[in-house]
């Protein structure tokens, strides 16, 4: 048990824009989970959102760019 207290404790759960949370992280994340919004299916009323771009081929694009930024914040392991 006191393992898995000791892996809870390492956990951080990161709420808001993905680009502002990315930046604010060190290059040292072991495990990233994602849930990009569908292309035009919410509209949050928010500047620059995920999935209200103009064309799916905008759309693929930005997400392209988070996950190009989120590996770089991954652990070289």
């Amino acid at each position: 048990m006191s393992k898995l207290s000791t892996l809870q404790s390492s956990v951080e759960v990161l709420h808001g824009d993905v680009v502002s949370c990315l930046s604010s992280l060190q290059n040292n994340i072991t495990v990233a989970v994602t849930s990009p919004p569908y292309w035009k299916q919410r509209d949050y009323q928010f500047k620059d959102q995920i999935g209200q771009e103009e064309t799916v081929e905008e759309y693929i694009g930005h997400l392209v760019s988070v996950y190009h930024k989120l590996k770089e914040k991954l652990q070289r392991d």
